[in-house]
């Protein structure tokens, strides 16, 4: 496994959003475990409740932040790997910019500014291209965050059914929808930015969601995104392989653990197509 060298994002487009997720990562946890487990199951009542919750959020977290970094920390892009020859019958094309040979399902990335095995698409959020050896941490992590927020859900509802006032909701919209504080000021307190965060929770879970579900399609298709877009279906080999194909050998336990090793057979360049299964 290759670890980027660079692996901040290049561009303002994706730095705020890679700012965001780093912010409402630790933001979420803080208010989840600090303020809204200790308000709902204290523990001088509900002891085990909360110290169950409590390990729950932690194993959600440990995942969150594990697959996170793996996303953005291993490098997908061809580098110093060894590309196949333009007489290759793996030789999909020739890069001008990195001046190699491109096989197929790779693509260079403007905002990366190499070219990327398997590529699918660019992840504003973190800054980086998914790609070959990222794509496994990629599917997990928006897993594991669709997981924490629906594990937050019912806590956040109820949260936000005891603290909602028209005087918290009001501040709410103001901080939502900003032109309003032209007009009406903005005034602001602990209770509404506990609103806020919760809200943030609830949107996220909706968007994470429908995220996760268009990714995890497209794996058990064996298609990427840009495949879908065009129609390709050359390279289903059967849920199972295609399984394999990002997730490695034990695709079934990947799901545990970051740090879990998991081989991927592919190697980004030679690929099996749909009709060597027929």
């Amino acid at each position: 496994m290759k670890i980027r060298k660079r692996f901040l994002p290049n561009s303002l487009m994706d730095i705020l959003p890679f700012v965001f997720l780093l912010c409402i990562i630790p933001l979420t946890y803080w208010f989840e475990i600090f303020v809204t487990l200790p308000g709902l199951f204290p523990t001088d009542t509900h002891p085990k409740t909360h110290y169950l919750l409590f390990v729950f959020g932690h194993f959600l977290l440990f995942n969150i932040v594990g697959n996170l970094l793996g996303v953005i920390l291993v490098d997908s892009s061809i580098g110093d790997r060894k590309m196949p020859t333009l007489e290759s019958e793996f030789a999909a094309g020739y890069c001008d910019i990195c001046e190699s040979v491109v096989p197929p399902r790779s693509y260079h990335c403007g905002a990366c500014k190499i070219c990327i095995l398997r590529r699918d698409h660019h992840c504003l959020f973190t800054g980086c291209c998914i790609g070959l050896f990222n794509y496994r941490y990629f599917i997990t992590f928006l897993f594991y965050m669709f997981l924490g927020t629906v594990f937050c859900l019912p806590f956040n509802v109820i949260f936000l059914w005891s603290s909602l006032t028209l005087e918290n909701l009001i501040a709410v919209t103001r901080v939502i929808l900003p032109v309003l504080m032209i007009f009406y000021g903005l005034t602001f307190n602990e209770q509404q930015g506990y609103l806020v965060i919760c809200a943030v929770s609830i949107a996220g879970m909706l968007i994470i969601g429908l995220w996760f579900y268009f990714h995890l399609r497209l794996v058990l298709r064996g298609k990427l995104v840009h495949e879908l877009r065009k129609n390709i279906n050359l390279y289903d080999q059967g849920t199972k392989e295609n399984l394999k194909q990002v997730l490695g050998e034990k695709w079934y336990l990947v799901w545990l653990s970051p740090f879990l090793k998991s081989e991927i057979k592919c190697d980004g360049i030679n690929f099996k197509k749909k009709d060597h299964f027929n």
